[in-house]
């Protein structure tokens, strides 16, 4: 096709330069829309099996381009419709076989790596990073025409002797990356920041970490009253005279005045919310994450949500009979509430791209959440049933970003992180019931 873009074709130099152009806005062009596509699909289904997939791919790919294994794949056996050339003017065909070629998907193609790509830009699951991953296919397909010059067949022939190597040396680059992220799942958690995070409050009474050298302790203040410390302990929640916080063993409940303990939910738990005689907490099983409520007297458990590697499962907001949590994973992202009683789920925000919904926590009428849009993060605050979404607080970014909450009527509390010094703090933010 590249013998289409030369001057005796097209009908003299400079239509020859309109044509190079035009064909290689529309194959980057269409290259992007395809890659973000696919980054916005690839969000919504985030996990470990997407990167696993990804890596496996591009090592299979890598095999067979380096002709240790054979095996066909997907193509369409066509070229770009040749008539177009002689029908329609030069602006629409060479524009058009930009659109063609850039997607990737409309003309025969004889390597894996096209597939590979796109598998990858699916696992990352990022709008713009895959615009960016494929926007760079495309431009490769504008070099082919761009760089065929006067005599594309000669040139073209040269070249192909360093397409396979090329190829080998991407795809086995790719899944050199890949493979560590398939083994290890999803990145560790940041650690806790120093300084005060994770506010739970309770008629009047706070209860918060406090980390410092590397030490992490659950502290409760209540008026005119000395500070009372748990020892190597964090992500307190406090309800009336009962604490529940994480330490090294899993989750410890305990009657704060006293220090004496009441309740112990051993494992790789976390995320603990207390409302009443029911415990709410996160735990964790091989490469799943499950929300569950239990309650402490009875020891009914019950499964609120699952989710698999890769899907973040927020803190948990549990009042009275209602539980709110946050499951956020690539560009798909939402806070929901759940009726004990009755089992109805319903989404109370779901995020468009680049958006994000996290934190939630509420009140017996109202809940709020962490909103983020670019660099700033919004609280946002409504009734539980419903109606006009209000912004109670405003974190500015990238610097200083906003974390778990605390809600009581009338006052809300933010744990805000400097993201440079790794260094919290929770301010207070009034807001009208």
């Amino acid at each position: 096709m590249a013998e289409t873009f030369t001057p005796a074709v097209c009908g003299g130099r400079l239509r020859r330069i309109i044509a190079v152009t035009l064909f290689a806005i529309g194959a980057v062009a269409a290259a992007a829309t395809l890659g973000a596509a696919l980054g916005a699909t690839g969000g919504w289904f985030a996990g470990r099996w997407m990167v696993v997939t990804a890596a496996c791919v591009a090592a299979c790919a890598a095999l067979r381009e380096a002709g240790v294994v054979r095996f066909r794949v997907p193509a369409v056996r066509r070229q770009v419709p040749e008539r177009w050339r002689r029908e329609r003017p030069l602006v629409a065909w060479s524009m058009g076989y930009g659109v063609i070629l850039g997607a990737g998907l409309g003309t025969f193609l004889p390597t894996a790596t096209f597939w590979a790509v796109c598998t990858g830009v699916l696992a990352i699951g990022e709008p713009l990073a895959g615009a960016l991953c494929l926007a760079a296919f495309g431009a490769g397909r504008a070099v082919m025409v761009v760089g065929a010059g006067h005599d594309p067949i000669a040139r073209l022939g040269r070249a192909h002797r360093l397409v396979r190597p090329a190829n080998v040396t991407a795809l086995a680059v790719c899944a050199a990356l890949l493979i560590p992220a398939a083994a290890t799942g999803v990145a560790s958690p940041q650690p806790l920041p120093s300084g005060q995070s994770d506010p739970s409050v309770s008629n009047g009474v706070i209860a918060y970490t406090d980390q410092a050298n590397g030490v992490a302790n659950v502290v409760v203040l209540a008026k005119e009253a000395p500070p009372v410390v748990f020892a190597a302990g964090h992500s307190p929640s406090i309800n009336g005279r009962r604490l529940a916080y994480v330490d090294a063993s899993g989750i410890r409940v305990v009657d704060w005045r006293s220090g004496q303990e009441v309740f112990r939910q051993d494992g790789q738990v976390t995320k603990p919310s207390l409302s009443g005689p029911r415990l709410a907490y996160v735990r964790r099983l091989g490469s799943r994450r499950l929300l569950i409520v239990r309650h402490l007297r009875s020891g009914r458990r019950q499964v609120i949500s699952s989710v698999g590697a890769g899907v973040d499962l927020g803190r948990p907001s549990l009042v009275g009979r209602r539980i709110a949590w946050h499951e956020a994973a690539g560009q798909r992202n939402q806070v929901l509430l759940r009726e004990l009683t009755t089992g109805v789920t319903r989404v109370i925000v779901s995020s468009r791209p680049s958006r994000t919904n996290t934190n939630p926590v509420m009140t017996t009428r109202h809940i709020a959440w962490t909103h983020g849009i670019g660099e700033d993060t919004f609280v946002f605050l409504r009734r539980i049933t419903g109606g006009r979404v209000r912004t109670v607080a405003r974190v500015v970014g990238p610097r200083l970003l906003a974390g778990t909450m605390a809600i009581t009527p009338g006052r809300l509390w933010v744990t805000r992180w400097a993201s440079r010094t790794n260094r919290a703090a929770i301010p207070s933010f009034i807001w009208a019931a």
